[in-house]
């Protein structure tokens, strides 16, 4: 899973969560989102003329040091 490799890169600072966005309207980006383990954050209101819709953030953390290695959600 992409992820599991974002988390793993050797950087400075390193990530500590992904942010995954998409319109409200679309279940199936929602569904594959929470499959991901992305948990729903936040309903981000319209921003009309630029973004004229509503937009789910799901968030994904990285996992703790020592942990079972699998993101968690939020």
């Amino acid at each position: 899973m992409v992820s599991h490799w974002a988390f793993g890169l050797d950087r400075e600072p390193p990530l500590t969560r992904l942010d995954l966005y998409h319109a409200t309207g679309n279940q199936s980006s929602c569904r594959v989102a929470e499959k991901s383990g992305f948990a729903l954050a936040s309903v981000q209101p319209a921003l009309s003329p630029t973004r004229p819709y509503e937009r789910h953030l799901h968030s994904l953390r990285r996992p703790a040091p020592g942990g079972t290695g699998s993101p968690t959600a939020r």
